[in-house]
């Protein structure tokens, strides 16, 4: 602890000399807000005089389209603080990761409701379609997310379009790689008083081999969604009403792109590798599907809100929603599962303007989650016990911004939740209460500078199950989990603000208390034994950003960062994680062109912590005529992962108000993991044999790509 303090109070040294306001000593003036700078106020009653003191990254969907995403994880995959990182080159599940934490300690909210769960995110945030999204709010940390459930690594919360006039919005993404995107969205006003919104989204992404190998790094996706949404005003009440369909199918491994329809029998072994080496083809391709996954994901997904205006200094409203997740996977460990996943949820808040200092929040909200599963292999021929269970939170919160002066600003939220998770064949129950407090303070030291400071803590039932420990399927597993989940956070962050340029220093801390993982006792023959680490795991995030507007056409944006974990917490994720990376955008308008260029830059990393020193070429082979006979792995996959950096390009013309071209290079030098000749794909040492697996990942898997949008807007 001692270390991360003195590291601390260094980074505000640094913070102190570099903020100093030398800006007074040269007489500059006033301060504006800059292009997409990334702080909002989220207050919906109030006149303040100052920023939130909520510091809050705000992604918006001009800034999507220029980044060619197609899909949320790509989109969100080079911003600050967040990271989502393939941890399957098989199946193709990108963990959403704020500050370092893992996946399922990230919590999406879509129009301020929690519609997720750790199964559904493994797969399912690609299905929230792109063209409905208007802005995606981050809260780095549980402070920041105020009254926001759980919430241990932060919020991401997406905000969906609103209807304000008729429009008609198509956009054509081909790549040379044959991507394919169709965005089609119209909105329509029945009346004065009332709209509606009609959206369809198509992406298709093809697999990629980069080393010949005819097995695939990356899985082929294909994904999409419709969406309708209706609003009508009821005087000066809000009512709105919104229903998602979404299908996802990702085939990884083979370049067939196989509809499996049950798992391989016999599995894989070295021997259908030439010279036992995967970075060599299978000897007979007919054993394709033994290194095939097959994932298909279908969900409905409905939103209603009510928002009643009692006054002119308060009102209430009410949110409801739902979600039906089902999946069907056949992996290539040789099992197959599904699963049936159904979620409600609903809200009710009521604002209050106490006076011209106070703006009070009060409100419930409740969660019910269940979920079945089914597999041949895994609970008909093993008899392993089945992973169905049952989850459900009621809470209540309050919140208190309080406007002391035209400097400072404090906001204090309580939050008290009962959390009931029953794993109904483990006969196991988990019930818990927990008071979460949570502050945000800001501090305008000047007209320039501004310091913000946030604390709280957040929490999480471990709703462990076969999908969400990916590959657990050995022995099976038992549950010996006693605790809830916890991370106490620490954000302080001071910016500087002039009329052209934008200085932020922030440092994000985090002990996670409690953390449930695997034992693993395959070695013993036994299953994996779930429990709560008896150690806390203190991680930091320590970044600086810089925006500067040359000219009124030119916009600079860059953020370096740097993520420190715990040896012990880096032995429990699924992948290496980032540990350093800088970032630089340029954004220049000139008349009918826009172009925009991107340079993201990745430190090396030493990744025997996180498992890697297990990974091999080639598989020890039985036979003593083989040049692999023993009982150890040859020729070792790369343990320490070099410097890189991303570079993407993009152009954008206009030809009339109406239509635009855009078009993209990303990854222009190139860069991937396989061309470093180590690839994904590995032998994996398990106990005392070994196994295949696609997930020694620590570098890009798509190479140069060519993107070409054709927009039209009416």
């Amino acid at each position: 602890m001692n270390f991360f303090l003195k590291k601390l109070y260094r980074f505000f040294l640094t913070v102190l000399f570099l903020n100093f306001p030398w800006n007074l000593i040269q007489g500059k003036a006033t301060s504006v807000e800059l292009h997409e700078l990334i702080v909002t106020d989220d207050r919906h009653l109030s006149q303040g005089k100052i920023g939130s003191p909520h510091s809050q990254g705000f992604i918006n969907s001009d800034k999507i389209k220029r980044g060619q995403s197609q899909s949320l994880t790509q989109a969100l995959s080079k911003e600050k603080g967040l990271s989502t990182e393939m941890a399957c080159a098989f199946c193709g599940t990108k963990p959403l990761s704020i500050n370092g934490l893992k996946g399922e300690h990230t919590t999406l909210l879509i129009d301020g409701l929690d519609l997720s769960s750790s199964l559904s995110n493994f797969y399912g945030a690609d299905l929230i379609p792109l063209n409905t999204i208007d802005t995606i709010e981050v809260y780095r940390g549980s402070g920041l997310s105020q009254t926001a459930p759980q919430s241990m690594g932060g919020t991401l919360n997406i905000v969906t379009r609103d209807i304000l006039t008729n429009t008609f919005e198509s956009r054509f993404t081909l790549s040379q790689e044959k991507d394919q995107k169709i965005s089609l969205l119209t909105t329509k006003k029945i009346s004065p008083d009332s709209g509606v919104l009609l959206g369809l989204d198509v992406t298709q992404s093809p697999s990629v081999d980069g080393d010949n190998n005819l097995i695939s790094e990356t899985p082929h996706q294909h994904i999409q969604s419709f969406t309708t949404k209706y609003k009508k005003k009821i005087n000066e009440d809000d009512f709105s009403f919104r229903l998602t369909l979404g299908n996802k199918k990702n085939k990884g491994g083979s370049l067939q792109h196989l509809d499996l329809s049950h798992p391989p029998s016999p599995l894989i072994t070295a021997d259908d590798f030439i010279e036992r080496d995967v970075r060599n083809r299978l000897i007979n391709q007919s054993d394709e599907n033994k290194v095939s996954d097959y994932i298909q994901i279908d969900r409905v997904e409905f939103t209603t809100e009510y928002n009643k205006v009692i006054s002119a200094i308060s009102n209430i409203k009410f949110s409801l929603g739902g979600a039906q997740q089902n999946q069907i996977s056949i992996y290539s460990h040789g099992f197959d599962y599904k699963n049936f996943e159904k979620i409600f949820t609903g809200k009710l808040e009521f604002l209050q303007k106490i006076n011209d200092s106070h703006l009070i929040k009060i409100g419930f909200d409740g969660k019910t989650h269940t979920s079945h599963s089914e597999s041949k292999v895994l609970y008909d021929l093993n008899q392993f016990i089945r992973d169905d269970m049952s989850y459900q939170s009621l809470a209540g919160f309050i919140q208190n911004t309080w406007y002391i002066n035209s400097f400072n600003e404090l906001s204090l939220a309580l939050r008290y939740d009962q959390l009931s998770t029953h794993w109904i064949h483990f006969n196991k129950d988990l019930n818990r209460s927990i008071f979460a407090p949570r502050l945000s303070y800001l501090h305008s030291h000047n007209p320039f500078y501004t310091s913000r400071i946030s604390m709280g803590l957040g929490y999480r039932s471990p709703l462990i199950n076969y999908e969400t420990e990916h590959g657990l399927s050995h022995d099976g597993f038992l549950l010996d989990i006693q605790h809830l989940e916890k991370a106490k956070s620490l954000v302080y962050s001071i910016s500087r603000q002039s009329s052209f340029n934008y200085l932020e220093l922030s440092a994000h801390l985090t002990n996670v208390e409690n953390m449930s993982y695997g034992v693993d006792r395959n070695f013993m023959g036994l299953p994996t034994l779930f429990i709560n680490s008896e150690e806390n795991y203190l991680l930091s995030v320590y970044d600086i950003s810089y925006s500067h507007q040359i000219n009124k056409n030119w916009v600079i944006e860059s953020f370096f960062e740097s993520f420190h974990y715990p040896l012990g917490y880096k032995q429990k994720l699924p992948v290496a994680a980032i540990e350093s990376r800088l970032s630089l955008t340029s954004t220049f308008d000139w008349k009918k062109w826009k172009a925009s260029q991107k340079i993201v830059m990745i430190g090396e990393r030493d990744l025997s912590p996180y498992g890697y020193a297990d990974h091999f070429n080639i598989a020890p082979s039985d036979n003593p005529f083989d040049s692999s006979f023993g009982t150890e792995g040859q020729d070792q996959k790369l343990q320490k992962a070099p410097q890189f950096f991303v570079f993407d390009l993009s152009f954008e013309r206009t030809f009339s108000t109406n239509f635009n071209v855009t078009f993209s290079i990303l990854n222009v030098f190139d860069y991937t993991q396989t061309k470093q000749k180590d690839s994904p794909l590995t032998w994996h040492q398990h106990g005392n044999h070994f196994h295949l697996d696609n997930f020694h990942i620590w570098g890009p898997q798509r190479g140069r790509q060519f993107y070409i949008s054709l927009n039209l807007t009416h």
